[in-house]
């Protein structure tokens, strides 16, 4: 991020693992959201910080990023 010049705000983290992608994103002040597909498991949505965005699947960042 440093080397781009960007704040952590204007990156987006996306993942599938709710602890090691998407939790660790939140905490180190990183916009993240949750895939619902590979390492997904129906309890990770009960762990996510309030603004972690959940997605049904990839397909679905279009709509969160207004595409």
């Amino acid at each position: 991020m440093q080397s781009l010049g960007l704040e952590p705000k204007q990156w987006l983290m996306v993942g599938d693992d709710g602890e090691a992608d998407v939790i660790a994103a939140a905490a180190a002040g990183l916009p993240a959201a949750l895939v619902q597909t590979g390492k997904y498991r129906p309890g990770d949505r009960d762990r996510l910080p309030a603004d972690v965005a959940l997605l049904t699947g990839i397909g679905a960042l279009g709509e969160l990023l207004h595409w």
